[in-house]
């Protein structure tokens, strides 16, 4: 019975998980629309040219489209994705055994998954931070079963396909690419150096089941559209960065082609813009569609003359600096949708290559917010975490040949979790805003180290 009381505590949380949102979430089981939502449902997925072409990848409305078209509506989409969640979660518990994980490790270590923030707070809106935090849950499962079972080939396309599943849904989740690859190191390293399977053969799956896949959708993508990334989007997003360093002595100096545009979308910048905003002061995590609003008033750049940077202001504006000054400037100006992003990521680039110090103190000042977030979310967590490193080298340093097996289990979690964090956010802070809904996908991992270490400790103090 006490082996099996973790399972049976995880498996009877799963309807109470339902029946907790169903009485108490605010929005309950009813569809939520928010801005963005309307560039999924009118995504032009049965036009191949066109949806290559999109802001978008084709997963989340793909997910959208099955729906309407099995059920003529929406209305079952909160259900499914509350659903795929708790079923993302079951399979990372269960991949927990391929790597030999004890019943309350394997509990202890699901529940942050299971009650993420980024779950409990969007799984009845039409937008994709649900559906790609479970994906990303069932990248790490499968990962675990090919530590686990290295010589698998189910457990190799498991992770191709989430792999795939992960950033088709969300372009942003593309840093689960090599996080697959370091969490094999890591696992050599720390907890099966002497394990059978070879370098060679594990890059060699990793290649073929992981990174092959990307390689040919950016290659069809190329051959389609003449465009090279994941969606034609890199530009656009670089621009809302980039468009407010831009200073009218910067022009003569780009390279040729690029000043005209240069100078088209500084005038641009210059004039009175729509300015978007939530009509709800405390909105939570996002704003409801028919609570956004806009107005006309003067885009105030928010860089000052000194090079001071004003991100508050910078977070409000960036949709017009993104889509009406980049996106609409440049589609004016070069007539033709499919050449937009190119070149707004060149002229991007070449800001970048004028201002260095500014790009710099974007970088810096959006790495400071992620990790201010952290710290304001989880200051007790951020400690501990502190803490568990420094008892970690006391253990080493204490033990005689290799170290314990628990301390060894505590690092390969600490490493692994401080991976994805440090993937997600090199990938965040190059090219947008670190704002909560971003930095919770790429922290999902944090609270375990601390977790297993209140595991050890427990079993240190109370089980002789």
């Amino acid at each position: 019975m006490h082996v099996r009381l973790p399972s049976i505590l995880l498996f009877v949380q799963l309807p109470l998980i339902v029946l907790g949102l169903w009485l108490f979430a605010p929005y309950g089981f009813s569809v939520q629309e928010a801005p963005d939502s309307l560039g999924y449902r009118q995504y032009p997925l049965w036009d191949p040219v066109r949806a290559l072409s999109d802001f978008r990848s084709f997963g989340y409305p793909l997910f959208l489209t099955l729906i309407q078209k099995s059920l003529g509506n929406l209305n079952i989409l909160p259900w499914l994705q509350i659903a795929a969640h708790l079923l993302a979660c079951v399979l990372f518990w269960g991949a927990l055994r391929a790597v030999e994980m004890t019943p309350w490790r394997r509990l202890l270590l699901t529940l942050p998954l299971l009650y993420g923030p980024l779950f409990l707070h969007f799984y009845p809106f039409v937008l994709t931070e649900t559906l790609t935090f479970t994906a990303l849950i069932t990248v790490i499962a499968a990962l675990l079963w090919t530590l686990g079972r290295p010589r698998s080939w189910l457990a190799w396309i498991a992770l191709g396909l989430a792999t795939f599943a992960a950033y088709q849904i969300r372009p942003a989740a593309l840093f689960v690419v090599p996080f697959s690859l370091v969490g094999f190191a890591l696992w050599r390293w720390i907890l099966a150096p002497s394990q059978e399977v070879s370098w060679k053969l594990w890059l060699q799956r990793w290649a073929l089941c992981v990174l092959a896949p990307l390689l040919l959708f950016v290659g069809a993508r190329w051959a389609l559209v003449g465009h090279v990334g994941l969606v034609s989007f890199t530009g656009v997003q670089l621009s809302g960065v980039a468009l407010p360093m831009l200073r009218a002595d910067d022009i003569p100096q780009m390279p040729t082609e690029l000043q005209s545009l240069a100078q088209a979308l500084f005038e641009r910048g210059q004039k009175d813009q729509l300015q978007f905003h939530c009509a709800i002061p405390d909105a939570g995590p996002v704003c409801p569609s028919e609570h956004f609003r806009q107005e006309r008033k003067p885009l105030v750049n928010p860089i000052g003359a000194d090079g001071q940077m004003d991100f508050d202001l910078w977070e409000r504006t960036i949709p017009v600096w993104n889509f009406r000054v980049g996106y609409h400037g440049a589609l004016l100006f070069l007539k033709d949708r499919l050449k937009v992003d190119g070149a707004l990521s060149k002229l991007s680039l070449a800001i970048f290559q004028h201002h260095p110090d500014l790009y710099g103190q974007w970088v810096m000042g959006q790495t400071q917010r992620a990790l201010g977030f952290l710290f304001k979310s989880w200051p007790l967590l951020i400690a501990l975490i502190a803490g568990i490193g420094l008892w970690m080298i006391a253990q080493v340093k204490n033990a005689c040949g290799d170290p314990p097996y628990a301390v060894r289990l505590l690092l390969f979690w600490s490493l692994l979790a401080s991976a994805l964090f440090l993937l997600g956010l090199l990938l965040n802070v190059l090219v947008t805003f670190a704002i909560p809904r971003y930095v919770h996908l790429y922290a999902a991992l944090l609270p375990m180290p601390f977790l297993l270490l209140a595991h050890d400790a427990w079993r240190r103090l109370f089980i002789k």
